[in-house]
């Protein structure tokens, strides 16, 4: 489906009633499933960035551009096209997936219904970006809500969901260190890491591509660019509406709070969630085998 046709189903559909448009979807749902499931196996990356939504992709995809476009002298409009970069370039081709964890208007993927399989990444290198799912879920609940228009209800309702909440959350990552062996190499990235020195963590990430020779002036350069004052400023100018993938970063709307680059924080969570939501998290945390994020929880009980 081109882009008008897009723009022209969704204002068709704000004349039909939310019944309707949910039966629609279901009606599609078990199309679209397996689809996107067996289009992704005639992928042929071979490097793969992995994340649940929400969890500091976006952040580092524009690190990672600025500092390939500027290390091999490309057009920054295809900044944010990895693929075609590590392509031009002779790298590893390298794409970005959420890996059937996202929600859309027309399907639903529930905590049990998340994509097992991983035999299609077998032999590949996976980057898995991880992030506490406390903040994630605050992230993730307001994208949804104010940026997308795709759930409706409280944060205590969202993350107890089974369509976009923690449990999903947690099997999705513990999925990636079940399979782990499939993989010829998997780095895991922490996004609380990443902030606290953005640096150390590109320069890792660059060479795990396979990039030799690179500048720490490079790596400045791009960790300023994708500094989140200029991230937001760049946002709000529509910087990025004629760069590939500018859907990504393009304004919604004048709600500071519907914006991509929203508030970056580590342990924002606490200024958006009850004690029992917290509670609820940790406790599916514990419940899930939480090893995978005992560095960050370590830290909010040790305050």
């Amino acid at each position: 489906m081109n882009i008008s046709s897009s723009k022209m189903t969704r204002k068709i559909g704000k004349f039909f009633s939310e019944s309707v448009k949910q039966r629609y979807r279901s009606l599609k749902n078990p199309f679209n499933k397996y689809k996107r499931r067996i289009s992704s196996y005639f992928d042929d990356s071979e490097l793969y960035l992995v994340s649940y939504p929400c969890s500091g992709r976006t952040w580092l995809r524009v690190m990672i551009g600025k500092l390939l476009c500027e290390h091999f002298s490309l057009d920054e409009k295809i900044m944010m096209d990895t693929p075609e970069i590590t392509k031009k370039v002779g790298l590893l081709k390298t794409m970005y997936t959420h890996d059937c964890s996202l929600v859309e208007d027309h399907y639903y993927y529930m905590a049990d219904e998340i994509f097992f399989d991983k035999a299609r990444f077998s032999g590949k290198k996976v980057i898995l970006v991880i992030r506490d799912p406390r903040d994630v879920m605050v992230s993730y609940y307001s994208h949804l809500v104010k940026r997308d228009n795709k759930f409706e209800g409280s944060i205590s309702e969202f993350i107890r969901d089974e369509k976009v909440g923690i449990k999903k959350l947690l099997k999705f990552n513990n999925l990636w260190l079940d399979n782990q062996g499939l993989l010829k190499e998997l780095l895991i990235i922490k996004y609380e890491e990443v902030r606290k020195d953005p640096s150390q963590n590109l320069s890792k990430i660059i060479s795990f591509m396979g990039v030799k020779d690179f500048s720490q002036n490079l790596v400045d350069n791009a960790v300023e660019f994708a500094g989140f004052e200029n991230m937001k400023k760049l946002e709000q100018m529509n910087y990025w509406k004629d760069h590939a993938y500018a859907n990504i970063l393009r304004p919604r709307n004048s709600n500071p709070d519907a914006s991509k680059v929203r508030k970056a924080k580590v342990g924002g969570f606490a200024e958006s969630l009850s004690n029992e939501d917290v509670e609820f998290i940790d406790h599916s945390i514990a419940e899930f085998n939480g090893s995978l994020y005992q560095y960050t929880l370590d830290k909010h009980l040790n305050k």
